[in-house]
């Protein structure tokens, strides 16, 4: 029995920008809110590759979208924080482009219900005096 191998590689930019109000709750409190908006344009290439068979695909995602940011901070230390972000996508302009042979395709990105489409990020800051 043959094994049949498979590799898939992505690579890409997403380019994004954002503005984020911050308040914390009280002097000495040590959670913040976080709030925002921000904008990005994304640009995905993944290639399929199916060994035996010799079959490939190439899958070119590109476009804009607009995203909401919300989350909390948490101070930890005198120049140390935590935070945890998450973004969800509100509008956006993406599509894929993708080639079968001599044939070429494309279809726009569906935007997905509820949290389908929700990053999360987890993050620790450090600030240098």
């Amino acid at each position: 029995m043959d094994k049949e191998t498979r590799e898939q590689i992505t690579d890409g930019i997403p380019i994004e920008s954002q503005i984020t109000y911050q308040h914390q709750l009280g002097k000495d409190s040590v959670f913040e809110p976080i709030f925002g908006i921000g904008i990005g344009y994304y640009f995905y290439v993944s290639k399929y590759n199916f060994g035996s068979s010799f079959i490939s695909h190439k899958y070119i995602s590109k476009g804009f979208a607009q995203y909401i940011i919300f989350g909390m901070n948490l101070n930890i230390a005198n120049g140390i924080t935590g935070s945890i972000q998450c973004k969800k996508i509100m509008a956006n302009c993406i599509s894929t482009k993708y080639e079968e042979g001599n044939s070429i395709f494309e279809k726009d990105y569906a935007q997905g219900n509820g949290f389908d489409d929700l990053s999360i990020s987890i993050g620790l800051f450090f600030q240098v005096r």
